[in-house]
């Protein structure tokens, strides 16, 4: 697999990729929501993912993983549950950010309570806790390109 891109069964994506090009691969959203009178969540409910585009495009800048639904209306209601890797190695949501670190080889930052993502870099990897239990069961695992917007605009101008 190529650097900082994601794939979902045979099919990689990158910060350029569009909704579209996930359609192709996992259809029609179950639900979409707007953000300031534009489609901007695409939740694929069964599937247990959700994407989320960047700011006033049609490019995917996030892909959010659902273990523990909390009633967030954003992502996905129902849990994943296909196989997710990190650098080779299959994410438990059990594990703890500390866990997390060590097994995948990251580096973590907590940026809010319960919210860790990896040092900015192209592809960030983000780990959500429930805020009110000890930080000992993943509830959302993200990817997020970083600048994906500004580099497609450049690169179609």
């Amino acid at each position: 697999m190529a650097k900082n891109t994601i794939s979902i069964n045979e099919s990689t994506f990158t910060q350029y990729s569009t909704i579209e090009d996930y359609e192709r691969l996992l259809g029609k959203a179950d639900r979409i929501l707007q953000k300031r009178g534009l489609d901007h969540y695409f939740a694929y409910d069964q599937l247990g993912i959700a994407l989320v585009l960047k700011k006033d495009s049609d490019v995917v800048g996030e892909v959010l993983i659902t273990y523990l639904n909390d009633g967030d209306g954003k992502i996905a209601k129902e849990a994943y549950r296909g196989m997710l890797l990190v650098n080779n190695q299959p994410v438990e949501p059990g594990l703890s950010p500390k866990e997390i670190g060590m097994r995948y080889k990251l580096e973590l930052v907590e940026v809010m309570n319960g919210f860790f993502l990896t040092p900015m870099q192209q592809l960030n990897l983000l780990f959500y806790y429930p805020q009110d239990v000890p930080h000992t069961r993943i509830k959302q695992f993200g990817v997020r390109f970083s600048g994906a917007v500004q580099e497609h605009r450049q690169l179609s101008e």
